[in-house]
Parts: structure tokens; C-alpha cells; sequence
């Protein structure tokens, strides 16, 4: 069975527990990364505490899963080359440990706290399940900030392979240019964002791959600029499908892109209908 696979058909907390737990017993490979295997540790005490949470599972999924995937894309990185961890991501871990520690923290006391109101204790689980939500988006967005470059050049080698047979067969068949499609994609960068800006090297890879037919995955924290290949490239009639695990952040999402001046629809069990299929089929939700 494939370390990510579970038996469980569906996404809850005892299966996140399972996968870290998983991830936990894989000792030969976390004795040899300094700061991953307490960082697990510590992981799965704040999943052990999530799952006590009553009355507010939509929240505590989302948090525990959130916590998951760092850890996943911690160690796939480090599984597929055990050098990868230098001293600064190794700190970088011990500084998502704290947050780890600190938001377990957050939510016992919450716990502990006497209500005489149902209603209210949920209401007050979900506001400290946000909180404590905000605050692991932002240490998760800082550590894999400062790994990004470390973790891209581990895991880029058969992209780039197939980046730059691309790149070949674009010159042979239409005279395609690498560097002047990325001196392009850099001045409209520069156009949006403001001259003292500039795109990260991936994602100009990411949309040169997208502009010349390749498929790409791209696994980063909230913020780092997954959005900006597809918002960039010079495809004609395109349609982006972003998915969200929660109908609120699809909200905020589409109504941060309608801010950016692009067209953006949530489209879920609350806004579905037949005459939005239909405009959909349409193509009239575009920008």
C-alpha cells in the first residue's frame, strides 16, 4: 500500500492520525533528519487534540489537514534525497514545531473552559479553530517560503528535462524563444506587481511548461504564487478550475479575484444550478 493510501474512504481525522502515524514509524529515515522526527511528534499530539474537538469537525478537518500536507511535502522531499535538509530548513522545523506546540496549546485551554451554553462553547471552538488556522497558514507559508528554492531543485531534474525538450521542439516547429517568452512574462510580472518585483525562476518554468503543452504540478503554502502561471501564460479560452476544500474560502478566493479584475464564480452545492451549468457551458464566466 502506498504511503499516502488509506484504507478509510473518507477524509477524517482518525485517517490523518493514521498517515502520520505512518510517517512516524518510518524511524530509519527520521533518525537521520535532524528536527523531522519531533516535528512529527508533535504533529501528532496536536491531531490527537483536534480530534477531541466536538461540534466543529468542517474546522478541525481543514486545520488537520493543512498539518498533514506540510509534513507530507516535508518528507517526499527528504524520502526522495535524505540530503536535502540543511541547517536553515532543519531551524525552519523546529520553528513550525513551536507553532505546532503553541496552537495544541490554544485549543486544550479552549477545551478546558466551562460553558453553560452549547451553542456558545461551538461558537467559541470555531473562532479559536480559525485563529489557530491563520496562524499555521502563516508559519506554514514561511517555511516553505525559505524551502522552496531547496525542495524546487530536488524535484525539478525530469521537469527540467522535459522543459527543455519542449523548449527545442517549440524553436524547431515555430521559432519559440525561452528567453524572450520569460522577458515577456517578467514585464507583465513587473506591469502588475511594480518594477521593483520579480517572478520566482518556477514560475516562469511553470508557464513556459503550460505555454508549450506540458502538464505541471505545482505543491506550495498559501501566498507563494501558485495563481500567477496560470493568470500570465498567453493561452486563448482558457477556463481555471480552483478547487477548495471549504464553500467560505472559495468565497473569499473568488472574491479576491473579482477585486484583481477577473472573473471568478464559486460554484458549489450552494450556488449550483442548472442556468449556471448552462452559462458555464456557455463560457460566459470569463474574463
Amino acid at each position: 500500500m502506498p504511503l499516502w493510501s488509506c484504507k478509510s474512504t473518507g477524509t477524517t481525522l482518525s485517517a490523518i492520525a493514521l498517515t502520520l502515524s505512518v510517517i512516524n514509524n518510518a524511524a530509519s529515515l527520521l533518525s537521520g533528519v535532524p528536527g523531522l522526527k519531533p516535528a512529527v511528534e508533535g504533529v501528532l499530539s496536536l491531531v490527537k487534540v483536534i480530534q477531541k474537538v466536538h461540534g466543529n469537525t468542517e474546522h478541525a478537518i481543514y486545520l488537520a489537514e493543512m498539518v498533514k500536507n506540510t509534513v507530507k511535502q516535508i518528507y517526499g522531499s527528504v524520502e526522495s534525497n535524505p540530503d536535502s535538509m540543511n541547517e536553515r530548513l532543519e531551524w525552519d522545523l523546529k520553528t513550525l514545531r513551536v507553532t505546532f506546540l503553541h496552537i495544541e496549546c490554544k485549543i486544550e485551554k479552549q477545551m478546558n473552559r466551562k460553558w453553560y451554553n452549547r451553542a456558545l462553547k461551538r461558537d467559541a471552538m470555531s473562532q479559536i479553530l480559525d485563529e489557530c488556522t491563520r496562524e499555521f497558514d502563516n508559519a506554514q507559508q514561511v517555511f516553505l517560503n525559505s524551502s522552496m528554492e531547496t525542495i524546487y531543485d530536488l524535484d525539478s531534474k525530469h521537469f527540467n528535462l522535459l522543459l527543455e525538450a519542449a523548449r527545442e521542439a517549440g524553436y524547431k516547429t515555430r521559432q519559440y524563444s525561452s528567453a524572450e517568452t520569460r522577458a515577456k512574462l517578467t514585464a507583465e510580472f513587473k506591469r502588475i506587481f511594480g518594477p521593483d518585483e520579480a517572478p520566482y525562476d518556477w514560475q516562469l518554468d511553470v508557464t513556459e511548461a503550460i505555454l508549450l503543452g506540458l502538464d505541471a504540478i505545482v505543491i506550495a503554502g498559501t501566498g507563494a504564487g501558485k495563481t500567477m502561471p496560470l493568470l500570465l501564460d498567453e493561452q486563448r479560452n482558457k477556463m481555471i478550475l480552483i478547487l477548495s476544500p471549504l464553500n467560505e474560502l472559495e468565497k473569499d478566493q473568488a472574491e479576491r479575484f473579482e477585486r484583481m479584475g477577473l472573473k471568478a464564480t464559486p460554484v458549489n452545492g450552494e450556488t449550483w444550478s442548472n442556468a449556471l451549468a448552462q452559462e458555464i457551458k456557455a463560457r460566459k464566466h470569463r474574463s
